[in-house]
């Protein structure tokens, strides 16, 4: 058998190669072109079924379902296209969009086949005497391709190259048309601003962070990610994974970086047909990591815990907050902070962090969890910690505001002061008094005795 990738063409000529793993969900990219390819040779596979599924489309081949494209149908974005065919001596490039039928009994949009009887059995047959491909018009359709057709070198119909548009049902069985989905599961990543040609993935995981909930869910220009998880409710962990590419212009450096960090979050889905909304950054992976270490995840450990790394950090919500990266562009510090900027803020020392790590990102938050102690829905951070964040704000030169705007929450009450004695018995007489003394000590700093 051989090994399949899903190839993803994007707008900006950019193309992904993303190996297939199990339950593999990905939501679409408006205008993106998908295909299904040999890894060795990078061929077009032909030989795939593809069936709507209420507003998503399966792409299926060697008996196997690969991926679920989610909102494939959705009327509200531009169009994606899925190859079904290169061009070759007996097919022309062929493609399949959302306009295209579907077969009403098995909901099947293309089954690959040389030779068809009827328009929905095949978009091309071959002519029996010359054996020269021809298409029935009644399989075919209009489509406008747009940027597509220029970035994979097709022409228009009539030009020298047909493209189908139609859909290919055909005969054998198929899956039945499944009930949708109710619950969601979205959110953005931010680890500095997320880069076009990233190679994130998330992947979700029940409460033990071992039970597979769904994987392989790409993440989008910007950073986004949405998939559906069924009727499933509880704990869920989402865990960020990366292959070679730069994923993230870093805050401290301004550089394009390839993610070094094991970044994570975690939330609860509590009712049906609602949506999490999620953000995953060192920040989260900081609260996930505190909670881990307490004992096993449930509602209450994730819920406090997640209040608790907040409320420290001074921010509204660890999760909801819309994320406001420093290096985003948005960001305006010159009429006070919103929730969101104060975030990217508290991100962006700790990608300062990072840089007095060396880069390391991974070590930034293994030494800021081991200085932060979670009880019940209060955080602690150590001066040790408390001393990190600000030497890494001290770094974002391009941002000053960063510098005086990162605070944390100091819960712990501080030392009483401490005096030296002002004599040799401590008591001042007359005389001493006159003469004057000095009086010494110890207290916290920024404290006024």
């Amino acid at each position: 058998m051989k090994e399949l990738l899903l190839r993803i063409k994007q707008i900006n000529e950019s193309t992904k190669l993303i190996p297939f793993v199990e339950n593999m969900t990905i939501p679409v990219d408006p205008s993106a072109i998908y295909a299904v390819v040999e890894a060795s040779s990078q061929k077009v596979v032909s030989d795939v079924t593809l069936i709507k599924k209420a507003d998503s489309v399966l792409i299926r081949a060697q008996n196997r379902d690969l991926v679920i494209l989610e909102n494939f149908y959705d009327q509200t974005q531009d169009q994606a296209f899925i190859q079904v065919a290169d061009s070759s001596a007996l097919t022309d490039t062929m493609f399949i969009s959302r306009t295209d039928a579907v077969e009403p009994q098995s909901n099947i949009v293309w089954e690959a086949t040389q030779h068809g009887s009827s328009p929905q059995e095949a978009i091309y047959a071959e002519d029996p005497v010359s054996h020269t491909p021809s298409y029935s018009s009644a399989s075919s359709s209009s489509l406008d391709l747009g940027w597509g057709a220029i970035a994979l070198g097709v022409g228009a119909v009539g030009g020298g190259i047909a493209i189908a548009a139609a859909a290919g049902g055909g005969k054998g069985g198929a899956a039945a048309p499944v009930a949708s989905p109710v619950n969601t599961v979205a959110g953005t990543i931010v680890a500095g601003i997320v880069i076009a040609g990233n190679d994130l993935f998330v992947s979700l995981y029940q409460a033990d962070g071992t039970t597979l909930i769904k994987s392989g869910i790409a993440v989008n220009a910007t950073g986004q990610f949405s998939t559906t998880v069924g009727a499933y409710t509880g704990v869920v962990v989402a865990k960020v994974s990366n292959g070679p590419n730069n994923d993230y212009l870093d805050e401290a450096t301004g550089l394009p970086i390839n993610l070094n960090a094991n970044l994570s979050c975690m939330g609860v889905i509590s009712t049906v047909n609602s949506t999490l909304t999620l953000n995953i950054n060192p920040l989260t992976t900081i609260a996930h990591q505190a909670a881990v270490q307490a004992g096993p995840l449930d509602v209450a450990t994730v819920n406090n815990t997640n209040s608790a790394i907040a409320t420290a950090f001074q921010l509204p919500d660890l999760l909801t907050t819309t994320v406001v990266a420093t290096n985003s562009g948005n960001y305006n510090d010159t009429n006070g902070l919103s929730a969101g900027e104060s975030y990217g803020a508290v991100l962006a020392a700790l990608s300062g962090a990072d840089k007095n790590n060396n880069g390391n990102s991974q070590t930034t938050i293994d030494d800021m969890v081991a200085n932060i102690s979670v009880a019940g829905n209060t955080a602690t951070l150590s001066s040790t910690a408390q001393s990190m964040l600000s030497s890494g704000a001290a770094q974002i030169t391009s941002t000053p505001s960063v510098a005086t705007s990162v605070n944390v929450l100091d819960t712990t009450a501080p030392s009483a002061p401490t005096f030296n004695a002002v004599s040799v018995d401590n008591l001042i007489n007359a005389a001493e008094n006159t003469a004057g003394f000095n009086l010494t000590g110890t207290g916290e700093i920024g404290a006024t005795v």
